[in-house]
């Protein structure tokens, strides 16, 4: 299970003795505003294509795994009724549809990787992109076009550089990737 000690609390009390970090889900800014939560101790992150922006808090560690169950459903909830699909089949329609043996569209939620584990590679993503656009920002276009599933001749045009120079940048952002990740 994922370790959040080395964040700050949203009210930047420290970790005590027995106690760890755990995140948050901030569902209104209701709560920044009622508990008067430090926003440069939030963080936003992308699940399931939807951005949520999470705070963190000290819990007693024997709390960790109850509370960390709590955080994933509040999150799935709300991302359960964020997504609409061809803006007509509702999350639990598409649920029932894919409860359907006899589908051939029909896919295997379970055999993917799990909520936790996607959201954390995905802020890794994140901040492996930044990195690389502190060192250049054309980079870091490049690699927010190929995280978004641009390919590479509409990459071209958005760059708005001759077609050899576009693939030079997207070969280069490439490497600086790589090079940075492998640091």
């Amino acid at each position: 299970m994922a370790n959040y000690d080395d964040r700050k609390s949203y009210n930047n009390q420290p970790l005590k003795e027995g106690e760890t970090m755990i995140p948050i889900f901030i569902s209104e800014w209701e709560m920044v505003r009622t508990y008067n939560m430090d926003k440069n101790n939030m963080e936003t992150w992308r699940v399931g294509g939807q951005k949520i922006t999470v705070a963190f808090t000290p819990a007693r560690i024997e709390q960790k795994d109850a509370l960390m169950s709590l955080f994933w459903n509040e999150v799935r909830e709300y991302i359960k009724e964020q997504v609409h699909y061809n803006n007509d089949l509702s999350y639990e329609e598409l649920t029932e549809w894919n409860e359907d043996d006899d589908n051939p569209k029909r896919f295997e939620p379970g055999a993917s990787p799990s909520l936790e584990e996607t959201t954390l590679l995905r802020i890794a993503i994140d901040q492996l992109i930044e990195e690389v656009r502190a060192e250049d920002p054309v980079y870091g276009i490049v690699l927010d076009l190929i995280r978004e599933g641009y390919e590479r001749k509409d990459i071209v045009k958005k760059l708005n550089l001759s077609q050899s120079q576009a693939y030079k940048k997207v070969a280069e952002a490439h490497a600086k990737a790589k090079e940075l990740f492998y640091r």
